[in-house]
């Protein structure tokens, strides 16, 4: 797939089944713009059958302030789980995209699978212009409800930019909290089972 704004080329990705994205702001001009997703298929040789050529997924177009949280930035992990409580590591990057400098506040919200909120927290950073930083959260949830196939109980990461009292971006990531455990004696473990 090949990536056109205005005629202008932004670059290609080489595997049909993984996703991407481009910032395509300086390119865009006042007025009407035109984008194209090319696909061609016809350099690569196919292997024993055919996987057809064409966009098969959505293809989306999204909107932000110029200071936002990086797409695929966030990343969630347990650290540790006993039945009194689990320890969350959230890191989360901001992109900072105005022309000058500024502190940024990030606010997390955990919302537990019955909806109740069950951890705050936030951190303010200090930015230069068009520098992007890793913010890190560790973050302790009582008597958490553990995922499971059984039991597929979703908290919801509520997380949310701030700059001078006006909020910039958002996002809400589902995830489950669970342990996992590999070992050649007693094969995977979820939850201890």
């Amino acid at each position: 797939a090949e990536v056109f704004v205005n005629g202008s080329s932004l670059g290609t990705h080489h595997y049909g089944y993984s996703p991407f994205y481009h910032d395509i702001t300086s390119l865009i001009k006042q007025g009407e713009n035109v984008i194209v997703v090319n696909v061609d298929n016809s350099y690569q040789p196919n292997c024993r059958w055919y996987t057809g050529s064409g966009i098969y997924r959505h293809v989306w177009m999204i909107r932000t302030s110029p200071s936002y949280i990086e797409d695929w930035g966030t990343f969630i992990s347990t650290n540790s789980i006993d039945k009194e409580q689990a320890v969350v590591i959230l890191n989360t990057t901001i992109v900072n995209g105005d022309t000058e400098e500024g502190e940024y506040t990030v606010n997390i919200n955990l919302t537990s699978p019955r909806g109740k909120v069950v951890s705050t927290t936030n951190s303010t950073v200090k930015m230069t212009s068009g520098n992007k930083h890793e913010i890190p959260f560790t973050i302790t949830v009582k008597k958490p409800r553990l995922w499971s196939t059984d039991t597929p109980e979703l908290y919801i990461a509520n997380i949310s930019l701030w700059k001078n009292k006006e909020k910039k971006d958002e996002l809400s990531i589902p995830f489950g909290i669970r342990t996992i455990h590999f070992s050649t004696g007693k094969g995977f473990k979820l939850n201890g089972v």
